[in-house]
């Protein structure tokens, strides 16, 4: 902050930057009242240079104690509305083996040692259930391997 002050960049010598901080410093308020009235980029009064939009029909300028309910009212029951399904999808039961049983049922196709090697499930070991269980997919002419 020093730095800025001293380069000449806020007013003619810094001086305004300094006084912000001696003012900041010295703990005196800030008038954010007198900086907004003053400053047009921070202002919240209308803008009279800008150009009325024909497309859209003017408003008032001001936002009434009513709609402001109403606004509120919509977002608490849209909230509600989604912590509820959040929480009906939270409280789903989940089967801790899915991530487990999908993966094996990828690898079906390579499976042919028998439901030891799936879990215990027999349909997962052998999906196409052409083979009993304990035989094996793999053939030497007409011996299992």
């Amino acid at each position: 902050m020093g730095g800025a002050a001293l380069s000449r960049d806020n007013g003619a010598d810094g001086k305004q930057f300094c006084q912000n901080i001696s003012s900041y410093i010295s703990g005196e308020p800030t008038p954010y009242e007198q900086v907004a009235e003053n400053t047009p980029i921070k202002s919240t009064a209308p803008s009279w240079h800008a150009w009325r939009n024909p497309a859209v029909e003017p408003r008032p300028g001001f936002v009434s104690v009513a709609e402001v309910r109403a606004l509120e009212e919509t977002v608490a029951a849209l909230q509600s509305q989604y912590d509820a399904e959040l929480k009906k999808k939270l409280n789903r039961p989940k089967d801790p083996l899915a991530f487990y049983r999908g993966m094996i049922s990828d690898m079906g196709v390579m499976l042919d040692r028998g439901p030891a090697y799936s879990g215990g499930d027999p349909l997962l070991a052998n999906l196409s259930q052409e083979n009993g269980i304990g035989e094996s997919s793999y053939r030497c002419g007409s011996e299992v391997v």
